[in-house]
């Protein structure tokens, strides 16, 4: 008798429940710690680099920078967020998720963008650390 009291109560308790969810972590997102820009081309270049979450431009800045000199902006947006960096210059663009560079608990992103010898884009990096 003890037991189908118990199942009585244990099922009304989860039929009160039906319909709510428990609480799950979300994925934590990561923080935007700096973005720099190289050239590496023999000519002086401008690169615009805008940072975008959600279809909303977050950051927007055109840098001018000298052969052989490197830009950086560190902490250009002021919270965590899933952020597109985009970098635009006369012979090309190149586009990064930071979402897609967070490695694991390293959350603290940086993007690096390089200009090469022939002005294009080279490959971009990342780097991902635990703490910004």
């Amino acid at each position: 008798m003890q037991r189908r009291a118990l199942l009585t109560i244990v099922s009304g308790s989860l039929l009160g429940m039906a319909g709510c969810t428990l609480p799950h972590d979300e994925p934590a997102e990561p923080m935007l710690y700096a973005i720099y820009g190289r050239n590496r081309h023999s000519e002086r270049r401008e690169i615009k680099v805008t940072v975008v979450e959600s279809g909303e431009t977050r950051f927007s800045e055109t840098y001018t920078v000298e052969p052989g000199s490197e830009i950086s902006e560190e902490s250009p947006v002021d919270s965590s967020g899933r952020y597109l960096v985009r970098a635009v210059t006369t012979d090309g663009e190149q586009e990064i998720d930071t979402t897609e560079h967070a490695d694991g608990d390293e959350l603290c992103v940086i993007v690096r963008f390089e200009i090469g010898g022939s002005g294009g884009f080279n490959p971009p990096s990342t780097n991902s650390y635990q703490e910004c």
